[in-house]
């Protein structure tokens, strides 16, 4: 997608549920808020930029170090939901705009974002926009996926539908704007030195994230709503019953003694520097 397909996409349905799972995809994401906040070691008089921050909460945690926050977002659905959650908080503003084009008053010391910077139609282009609001010695703190086949999370339910394809699908393009565009590091390494950033610095982190649902059955609910499944699924006029039953016993096989399943997922975070 180019960035007002992207526009267009986080304006419609997708940012709409977004929305209404805000919460639990908040819980399902919050160990990489921990990593990012961690890695970018906020001072009380630092002034941050959060990129595509959705629905606010990576923002809202900053705040709670920072001397202020602007969290900015294409999704105006999403941006509406920050403002909620910040209501009160003079020292957090959120602005619906396009990261790769947003000139702001005042620099930044301190650019974070929770995979929020996968999705640019021209990640170099964006990327030294993005380093021009920040100050001469600022820095850049962001988690973006590694590959599918390593984050077993969003690959499993790919996994299941696979056999219920007409035909097969063709291969994904590589560095393709969209969740898993930095999976490949010397790519991300190279996107940032060619926007100017002077030194870039990636950390492997691979566990076992929470997904959302109290049983196999809710958790199979949720991820045929959210993620690539979805979209798949309406694209090949797949049948829904039939691709949740074969999604519910995949995920049974991660499932915890409760319940609940915990899969494998594996980020990057990067950290990029102007000194």
């Amino acid at each position: 997608m180019d960035n007002e397909q992207q526009s267009n996409y986080w304006n419609g349905t997708a940012g709409q549920l977004w929305v209404t799972f805000s919460d639990r995809l908040d819980a399902m994401l919050s160990p990489f808020a921990g990593l990012i906040l961690e890695a970018s070691n906020i001072k009380p008089n630092e002034t941050v930029l959060d990129i595509g921050c959705g629905g606010g909460a990576l923002s809202l945690l900053a705040a709670q170090r920072a001397q202020s926050v602007l969290g900015v977002d294409i999704s105006k659905p999403l941006i509406g939901l920050a403002g909620k959650r910040a209501a009160g908080l003079a020292q957090t503003n959120f602005h619906c705009e396009d990261a790769a084009a947003i000139s702001l008053d005042e620099e930044r010391d301190v650019v974070i974002s929770r995979f929020g910077v996968m999705f640019f139609s021209d990640p170099v282009s964006a990327f030294a926009n993005i380093r021009k609001q920040v100050k001469p010695d600022g820095r850049m703190v962001f988690a973006c996926w590694q590959s599918p086949i390593k984050n077993l999370w969003a690959n499993a339910p790919l996994e299941a539908a696979m056999p219920f394809f007409k035909e097969p699908s063709p291969p994904p393009v590589p560095h393709t704007p969209g969740p898993f565009a930095f999976a490949d590091s010397e790519y991300l390494t190279d996107t940032l030195m060619d926007a100017g950033w002077k030194t870039v610095e990636l950390t492997d982190w691979t566990g076992k994230i929470r997904l959302p649902g109290e049983d196999v059955e809710q958790t199979a609910a949720f991820m045929m709503d959210m993620g690539p499944l979805s979209k798949i699924m309406k694209d090949k006029d797949l049948d829904e019953k039939r691709v949740q039953s074969a999604l519910i016993e995949k995920l049974s096989d991660a499932a915890n003694d409760d319940g609940t399943v915990d899969m494998q997922a594996s980020v990057w975070i990067v950290r990029a520097g102007l000194g």
